[in-house]
């Protein structure tokens, strides 16, 4: 579920570091393609903690995660 809280921030940090879809799609790897990164975006496409690592890397930022107790 994680894909569904995150998606547009995916999609601000590439176009923040100046990657079309195609592009970041290329340095994720073999397994990725331009239409994958766009369903990854549009939140119809789940992420995992590993992509998302990279993704970031590759788009200049780090990851983190926090953890907050619920209320």
């Amino acid at each position: 579920m994680l894909h569904k809280y995150i998606h547009k921030d995916l999609r601000d940090l590439r176009i923040d570091a100046g990657l079309s879809q195609a592009e970041l799609a290329e340095r994720l790897g073999s397994k990725y393609s331009e239409k994958v990164v766009s369903e990854i975006e549009s939140g119809t496409r789940p992420v995992s903690i590993r992509v998302l690592d990279r993704w970031a890397d590759i788009c200049g930022y780090v990851a983190a995660v926090n953890y907050y107790k619920r209320t």
